[in-house]
């Protein structure tokens, strides 16, 4: 799958506390490395905090991460959560239907 900047970003907050068995944890983890911005890219992205909003370069292309079932049930699950206690976003909504629609 690819995911844009904020994508990223909110696919990091989604997995953050995530929970499961110790191979989903580290299939999570690598997931949530992949999301992560390197050296280059953070010195390309050039993010600027303007109050509460954050800004950068919006010449940065998607990164294609590699999604599996295992992750893909996972991610589902995190997002299944936020459903149930009512704490999904329309922000969140693109990337809920991705993972649990597709």
């Amino acid at each position: 799958m690819e995911f844009n900047v904020p994508e990223r970003l909110q696919l990091l907050g989604v997995t953050a506390g995530l929970e499961g068995n110790l191979t989903t944890l580290r299939i999570v983890r690598d997931f949530r490395s992949a999301l992560s911005f390197s050296e280059v890219e953070l010195a390309f992205l050039d993010f600027q905090h303007e109050g509460e909003q954050i800004k950068w370069n919006p010449a940065v292309g998607p990164k294609a991460i590699e999604v599996g079932p295992a992750l893909k049930a996972a991610v589902a699950s995190a997002f299944k959560k936020l459903e149930q206690r009512e704490a999904l976003t329309l922000d969140l909504l693109p990337l809920y239907e991705r993972f649990i629609e597709s």
